[in-house]
């Protein structure tokens, strides 16, 4: 079911709206069973006009993106000039420390309730900056994975260690 979101104030009309794929049922658990839970915009990069509704699952609380983008559309939605690709080059001192002080606060506030992790994945690894707060946690570089689309983060990672 498709909601009507009227895009944000200021967004660009000019943006393509991109092909997408459905996803009715839970990538987790495989069940029909959904509620709505939130729709948006890409309001930040305004990389296209489709509207997003992520749906949660009756049965096992996942949340997923319905419909999502193809996966051809992958490239559009991350771009090059992507935040998470140039943190270290397009983005002030300040705030990349803050923003790895919120990381650290996000991360040991489900961290705390488990044991620790002797290993971790980020799917949409980026510049690593997830991969380095789990390697200054102590996980082993070669216990720490990452997948990104980006090939050139995919490969300064690895020469930094990293199995992506």
């Amino acid at each position: 079911m498709q909601r009507s979101v009227p895009l944000p104030s200021g967004f660009s009309v000019h943006a393509p709206e991109i092909s997408i794929e459905y996803v009715a049922c839970c990538p987790v658990c495989g069940s029909k069973n959904r509620t709505h839970f939130a729709s948006g915009h890409d309001y930040e990069l305004e990389t296209c006009r489709n509207q997003w509704d992520f749906w949660q699952c009756v049965d096992c609380s996942a949340v997923w993106l319905d419909p999502r983008p193809a996966a051809a559309e992958l490239g559009a939605i991350y771009p090059r000039t992507y935040y998470a690709y140039n943190r270290s080059e397009k983005v002030s001192p300040t705030v990349r420390k803050g923003k790895e002080v919120l990381d650290r606060i996000k991360f040991n506030s489900f961290l705390k309730r488990i044991d620790a992790p002797k290993s971790f994945l980020d799917i949409g690894c980026g510049d690593g900056r997830y991969l380095d707060l789990f390697e200054h946690r102590g996980v082993s570089k070669d216990r720490i994975y990452g997948l990104d689309l980006s090939h050139e983060q995919v490969e300064r990672l690895h020469q930094r260690g990293y199995q992506v």
